[in-house]
Parts: structure tokens; C-alpha cells; sequence
């Protein structure tokens, strides 16, 4: 069988709908199996099964690193909503570290976890940072997931993050917030003068990886510079400073998204500049 196969053992309080649940969502990408009439060692376990791996299998995917075993327990018995048990079977059918494709990448999307990408040029550069990404996805097992994509097939790729096609590359998607994350990158007239390869420092990869778990990595933002004047009664923003301002607890924004190509847009600018005017100059408004 090449799907997981889920199996819930006995009865557990509670569980019956969240299991019912999972597996009326899921049936496509895992087996799913109650068996009631157990022995007592197995009773009130949910156990996951991956599908064995043949020899010839695990010579072809050379790239992938694998967890130790191919049977898990659920311990989380206790949780009241479905998509902590589903959240569970998604990131444990995945291994540590592995070579992307088009199938198991979007089996990583799905997964809905921070996703960490390395960006390699030549096979023996995989090879060299294999093991180091595999210790990486084994320590942060259901907190993050880390690929790799061959820099020659996905470098377009690296636009969606927000960074510049230098190679190798290392950087990090929260896909809940969409926010990308990357070690910083040379100018484009500094890679161009380059003579070596560029190297990834394993530390510098680890920092990246820490800081984002406990909160303190910034983002990557495209920007155009913050203004350093600002004319009239509405304030020009941009990227870069678009939080501290919009977010503002000490007073009301209003924010106008538009696009200068916009005919509606145009349209509407003189209107919200003469709002902004009318609140400007009343007393009551102007410093809130």
C-alpha cells in the first residue's frame, strides 16, 4: 500500500468525532482504520503507519532523509479539535529533509508549517548540507519543515520570497502569515565581482532558524525607501514602515491601498486628499 495508514485502537474519550472527522477529510492522502476489538496492549492507541521503503527505493532517493522509524503514536489523545490530530498526520508522513519535486512539495504546503527552503546549484553541494538539514528537521519535528530545490529548476523561485538570485540561498517562509525570511545578500555589483562560490555558514543558518522560532527574525519586505519628507495632510507610506504606522495604537488610521495605474484610483485621490484637509483642520480630529 503506498498511502499511511492510520489506525485507531479501542475506544478514547472524545476521539471517535475527531477521528471520524480527519478521515472523512483526509481519506485521499491516508488509510484510514478503527479497530475496536483489540488486546489490551494496543487499547486507546492511534498509531500511524508509513508505507515501507524497498532497497531499491531508498538507492533512488538518495536525497531524502528519513525519520529512524516508520510507526508513530499520537499522544495528543486529549485534544478537543480535529485539526490538531490532522496538523499531526500531516507533517509526520513528511521526512526530515528532502529533495523538492511538484508532488511532495505541495504535500509540504499542505502541511501549513513554516517552511524552510535551501537553494543548492551542484549535487555534491546537497550532499555536503544533507546531514546538517536533517538534524535541523529532526530537532524542529512539527514546528518546521526544511526542502531543498535545485537552484538550476526552481531559481525563479526566489522572487516569491523576496530575495535575489544568489546561489546557494537560505531562507524561510511562514505560511500562515505569508512573511519570508533570509540570511541577507550581496549587493547586485558585489555578487556580480564575485570569483568563488558563495558559502553558507551553518551558523548563520542555525541563528536564522532560532531567532524566527522565538520571535525576533525581521522579515523580508519589498519596499521603496521610507520618504524623508512628506507633503500635505496624508502621510505617504510604504513597506518598510507600513506596521509601526497603520498599527499605531495612539491614534485612528485610515489607509488608502491603490495603484497608479488605476484610472478609479486617480479618480478617487483628490476626494480622500480633501477628507484628510476637513479632518486636518478641525481641532477636535487633527491629533488623533
Amino acid at each position: 500500500m503506498d498511502t499511511p495508514v492510520v489506525v485507531y485502537y479501542g475506544s478514547i474519550d472524545n476521539f471517535d468525532p475527531i477521528f471520524d472527522k480527519a478521515a472523512n477529510d483526509l481519506f485521499n492522502s491516508f488509510t484510514f482504520v478503527a479497530y475496536q476489538a483489540c488486546n489490551e496492549t494496543m487499547s486507546g492507541k492511534v498509531m500511524f503507519y508509513l508505507p515501507p521503503v524497498v532497497p531499491e527505493e531508498l538507492e533512488q532517493n538518495k536525497h531524502t532523509v528519513r525519520p529512524e522509524e516508520d510507526v508513530f503514536q499520537f499522544e495528543n489523545t486529549t485534544a478537543t479539535d480535529v485539526d490538531t490530530f490532522k496538523n499531526w498526520l500531516l507533517y509526520t508522513r513528511l521526512p526530515y529533509f528532502d529533495n523538492a519535486n511538484i508532488e511532495n512539495y505541495r504535500l509540504y504546503m499542505e502541511s501549513k508549517l513554516p517552511l524552510a527552503y535551501f537553494f543548492y546549484i551542484a549535487p555534491q553541494e546537497y550532499m555536503e548540507y544533507k546531514e546538517y538539514f536533517g538534524e535541523l528537521g529532526k530537532k524542529y519535528r512539527g514546528k518546521m519543515n526544511f526542502i531543498a530545490l535545485n537552484a538550476m529548476i526552481f531559481h525563479t523561485h526566489v522572487q516569491f520570497l523576496n530575495m535575489k538570485e544568489q546561489f546557494p540561498l537560505f531562507a524561510i517562509h511562514d505560511l500562515r502569515y505569508n512573511m519570508k525570511y533570509g540570511l541577507p545578500q550581496l549587493s547586485d555589483e558585489e555578487y556580480k565581482a564575485q570569483t568563488e562560490m558563495i558559502k553558507l555558514d551553518r551558523d548563520d543558518m542555525t541563528a536564522l532558524v532560532e531567532e524566527f522560532m522565538n520571535g525576533t527574525a525581521i522579515p523580508i519586505v519589498k519596499s521603496e525607501e521610507i520618504p524623508t519628507e512628506q507633503h500635505g495632510n496624508v502621510t505617504t507610506i510604504v513597506g518598510l514602515n507600513h506596521d509601526d504606522m497603520v498599527r499605531d495604537p495612539k491614534r485612528d488610521v485610515v489607509v488608502r491601498y491603490f495603484a497608479s495605474w488605476c484610472a478609479q484610483s486617480r479618480k478617487f485621490e483628490p476626494i480622500y486628499n480633501n477628507i484628510a484637509d476637513m479632518f486636518a483642520g478641525d481641532d477636535e480630529t487633527k491629533d488623533k
